[in-house]
Parts: structure tokens; C-alpha cells; sequence
């Protein structure tokens, strides 16, 4: 009897010790929002919102109103009126989250006062992981300005203008590695090859290595002597890593 108590036990032990490969993911699709809603917080400060296994960072002004690094949204307008500019802000090029779902992203960059930041769950990969990719596309609100200007100084994109989301990877002992992501380009002198991003791009994200972080920049050839005129926009949607084992 003792026996085979103990070889059930050893049993239920393995079982329980038993690791699931998976990827680890974010899809924004576990956030809770009424139909064509958005969220951008209420809670003074930073703060942080998990989405599937990933941890987003946010931050909200309560005198001003504003926000920035990660907020989310499952808005279908793909217009934006700038006097309307609170809230079609949350609104993509797109009109839906990437492969047909729902909710998406929305990143804002504000350099030196937020730049959009996302964790790997720590209890899932504390050494960090190897990310496999992640769909980006603008905002409406950067398309409307690359294409027709704004009131604060940007002029209709034209040949040699540029737009890039820099997707930087922190590893675990502080390395810092990049990939660049272009959200416009007219850099060629060939008409033919300027684009605008306005569909879902998925954008692998190997090269960054076994990350622990992921930070995001916006930059583009239109500044002042403040630095980047352009609005610093743009949406994320089906974050995954590769495969790993998971508990």
C-alpha cells in the first residue's frame, strides 16, 4: 500500500512539474472595453495594465488631461478631425485591431516625459525571451498629418520626408539592440516607392535577441529646435514571442 501511495505521488509530482511550451503573447483582446471605446487612464502618474503575458506602461496627467506611452482602443473610424483631435487620437489607419480582431494598441511617444515601454512577465521568462514579432500601422491622427500638414509647423510629406518607429530591445545584462521600423518613407527619388503605412505590418522582431523589455521611438525628418514635429503615434497589435517552456 505505502508502494503505491508513493508512486502516486510521484506521479501527481511529475504531472504538476509538467511545462507547457508556448509562446507568450499580448493581443489586447483580454481588456475590457464597451464597442468603440478607448482607454487612456484616470490614475495620475505612471502606471502599468497587463495585457496576456506582457506588461504595458502608462501615464496620465490629471490637470492636463493627457497621456502617454500605452493606452488602447477598439475604434473603427479611420478620419481624424484635428478639432476633434481628443478623441480621434485613438483611432488607426486601419479601422481594426490586426488579423480581424478587435482591440489594439495605441502608442505616443513623449521622449524624455514617456517613452512607450513594455515588460516581459518575469515569473514566465526571468532571464527574458526571444521575441518572434509584432504587427505595427499609424495612427489616423499621423496619416492625416503626413499627408495634408497641421497648424503646428508640418507640411504634407513630400520627397525626402521620413517617418521611423525605432523598436529597441533591452537583454538582461543592459545591451541595447534595434530595429528600425519606417511608418513613411519618401526618401527614394522615385515617386513610385513613397509609401504611408496604413495597413497592419507585421514586423519580425528576432534580431532584438532574448529581451527582458521592449522600448519604442518615434522620430522623423520633420523637427523644430524642440526635436520631432511630427506626432509621435503609432498602434501595436499580436505581440509573441517564440516558443519557450512555461509552467
Amino acid at each position: 500500500m505505502k508502494k503505491v501511495l508513493l508512486l502516486a505521488l510521484v506521479a501527481l509530482s511529475l504531472f504538476s512539474c509538467k511545462k507547457e511550451k508556448r509562446a507568450l503573447t499580448a493581443d489586447f483582446e483580454d481588456l475590457s472595453l464597451q464597442a468603440e471605446s478607448y482607454w487612456h487612464g484616470t490614475e495620475n502618474g505612471e502606471t502599468t495594465f497587463k495585457s496576456g503575458d506582457f506588461t504595458f506602461y502608462h501615464n496620465y496627467n490629471t490637470e492636463w488631461g493627457s497621456w502617454n506611452q500605452f493606452a488602447y482602443s477598439n475604434v473603427t473610424a479611420t478620419d481624424f478631425d484635428a478639432d476633434h483631435y481628443a478623441e480621434h487620437q485613438y483611432r488607426n489607419a486601419v479601422g481594426k485591431g490586426a488579423e480581424n480582431t478587435a482591440t489594439f494598441g495605441v502608442g505616443f511617444d513623449a521622449g524624455e516625459f514617456g517613452t512607450p515601454r513594455i515588460k516581459v512577465n518575469a515569473s514566465l521568462a526571468p532571464d527574458g525571451v526571444t521575441m518572434d514579432y509584432v504587427y505595427v500601422t499609424n495612427t489616423a491622427y499621423t496619416v492625416s498629418t503626413m499627408e495634408n500638414g497641421d497648424a503646428y509647423g508640418n507640411e504634407p510629406f513630400k520627397q525626402g520626408d521620413w517617418a521611423l518607429l525605432e523598436i529597441r530591445g533591452i537583454l538582461a545584462n543592459g545591451d541595447v539592440n534595434k530595429i528600425d521600423f519606417y511608418l513613411a518613407d519618401f526618401r527614394s527619388e522615385n515617386a513610385d516607392e513613397h509609401y504611408i503605412v496604413k495597413d497592419w505590418k507585421k514586423v519580425n522582431l528576432g534580431a532584438l535577441g532574448k529581451v527582458k523589455e521592449l522600448l519604442f521611438n518615434v522620430s522623423s525628418s520633420h523637427v523644430n529646435e524642440y526635436g520631432n514635429l511630427l506626432p509621435a503615434y503609432f498602434c501595436i497589435d499580436q505581440l509573441r514571442s517564440v516558443e519557450i517552456n512555461v509552467e
